[in-house]
């Protein structure tokens, strides 16, 4: 899923390496194969209520290594069933029927068009 990354940065503050690093694994983290379907599972929770997102974020990071494209949806459904309050049923349909996915889609659309401009400074600012 997300994995990690380290680049380093001059700074002094430990927090703001482990920022930095952990906005790098998640830029990265859009890349990997399975980052939509993991997007489309938490967009469907939250639909249902906003803890379940947390629920889904939390799984995701915690089991990063171990999920693949071919065991995410059983992964993601096996996980569902463990959330108390959770319709399983509804959290199905809503993956089935793609709203989720027409969602993040939408998502993704609009974070492109906003990094497009994006530009990264070619030095270093003055403190």
């Amino acid at each position: 899923m997300i994995g990690s990354a380290h680049r380093p940065v001059s700074t002094s503050s430990p927090d703001a390496q482990k920022l930095y690093d952990q906005g790098l694994a998640q830029a990265y983290g859009f890349n990997f194969p399975s980052a939509r379907a993991a997007a489309e599972a938490s967009a469907c929770a939250y639909r249902q209520k906003n803890d379940y997102f947390w629920d889904f974020h939390d799984f995701f990071f915690d089991h990063q290594r171990e999920l693949t494209p071919g065991n995410l949806r059983a992964r993601v459904l096996e996980h569902a069933g463990t959330i108390p309050g959770l319709d399983r049923a509804t959290f199905e349909s809503c993956l089935a029927n793609a709203k989720a996915k027409t969602a993040i889609e939408r998502e993704v659309a609009f974070g492109n068009d906003q990094t497009k401009s994006l530009t990264a400074p070619s030095r270093r600012p003055a403190p």
